[in-house]
């Protein structure tokens, strides 16, 4: 009997031993196979991905699976009428999947060691300047499925699916999620860093950039420097952050530098519609106009607040038409060296001694943003 004990003793022993090492290798197989479904069958607009890959998987606990050095290519498309693309490299030290809630069908998905690297393109040519670096990130989400069906499961998992395209896209989800990072990118040929993290405002939960790092980057740059609006709008956009900041001094040391060479030259003309015309050539006509509108909203609050009302609708209806033509123009393809030349023959633009001869109420009421101070 104790010889039948220690023999049936034994081989339970092999047996979760072999399981115990052999469940890496149906584990490593499932991995795979989940991988090529997920590459076949999840089809992101815009977003085009290479198949990802991992180092190793094993049980980090009898209710999760752990994976190490996951990485994965992918390319967004920015802008499809430019061409303007960007491409993404990301990699995770280490991922975990873990059951948290049996009865509720909920999962952790939490992620260490998290590295992403960006660099737009146009016409598959790299941009100067715009590469951009995200390290030692941390995340974690949970998926809830609920009292639902298989039907229900994967109803929501579409949902899940059109979550993560706002979020790589926008930075923005529904999804609650934590996440902490450092943003690394250069500017003005220095290096520059900051915090990023997750701001909950009701059910949003959007991607943000540390307004006191970015207060004290702006700080440092030459020429004229951002108001408080446009740190927001930087701020709550922190993936497009340094091409923004770019974009903004071009456009301001573009136009400083024609009035230089040309005292009739409008300055504050050519710096809208080059200003406007470039975030639409990056970024499209909808966010472009949303940055321009919020810069102008606050910038309408100064003047009423220095000079009350003495022509700052006319100034502030200059600037909103100038901005309207920049987007016009990069529509239209117009290419960048056109730009200051129409600024000085194009009967559209206003210059900077037409304001008050061109103001139409109508108009103006039609193009004015929202006023707000920012957040």
């Amino acid at each position: 009997m104790k010889k039948l004990a220690v023999i049936l003793m034994s081989f339970i022993l092999i047996l979760v031993v072999g399981l115990y090492f052999s469940s890496g290798l149906i584990l490593e197989k499932v991995s795979d196979k989940l991988l090529d479904h997920m590459t076949e069958s999840v089809k992101i607009p815009n977003l085009e991905y290479t198949r990802p890959s991992f180092g190793s998987v094993s049980w980090s606990a009898w209710n999760a699976v752990k994976w190490t050095d996951v990485s994965m290519d992918a390319r967004l498309v920015r802008n499809e009428a430019i061409k303007v693309t960007e491409d993404i490299s990301l990699k995770i030290g280490e991922m975990t999947v873990s059951m948290e809630n049996f009865s509720q069908r909920a999962f952790l998905l939490s992620a260490g060691r998290l590295s992403v690297k960006q660099k737009m393109k146009q016409q598959g040519v790299d941009l100067p300047g715009t590469a951009n670096y995200i390290e030692g990130a941390n995340f974690e989400i949970v998926i809830n499925f609920d009292g639902l069906g298989m039907s229900g499961i994967l109803a929501q998992l579409s949902v899940l699916k059109e979550e993560i395209q706002r979020f790589v896209i926008l930075g923005v989800t529904k999804i609650p999620l934590s996440f902490s990072a450092t943003a690394k990118f250069e500017l003005e040929g220095k290096p520059c860093t900051a915090k990023l993290s997750i701001e909950n405002n009701g059910e949003e939960y959007r991607l943000i950039m540390d307004k006191s790092d970015l207060g004290k980057i702006v700080s440092q740059m030459t020429g004229k420097k951002p108001n408080p609006v446009d740190i927001a709008v930087i701020a709550r956009n922190p993936m497009k952050a340094p091409l923004l900041i770019k974009i903004r001094d071009k456009a301001e040391a573009t136009a400083l530098l024609a009035t230089q060479q040309n005292p009739k030259f409008p300055e504050d003309a050519s710096r809208h519609v080059l200003w406007s015309y470039l975030l639409t050539k990056s970024y499209g006509e909808q966010f472009a106009k949303e940055v321009t509108d919020a810069h102008e909203a606050y910038a309408d609050e100064e003047e009423i607040q220095k000079q009350g009302l003495i022509n700052w609708t006319s100034a502030s209806y200059q600037d909103l038409v100038n901005n309207a033509l920049g987007r016009q123009y990069a529509t239209l393809g117009y290419s960048e060296p056109d730009i200051l030349e129409r600024v000085l023959f194009d009967p559209a633009v206003i210059r900077d001694d037409e304001a008050v001869k061109r103001f139409n109420a109508a108009d103006y009421e039609k193009l004015k943003p929202l006023t707000g101070k920012p957040k």
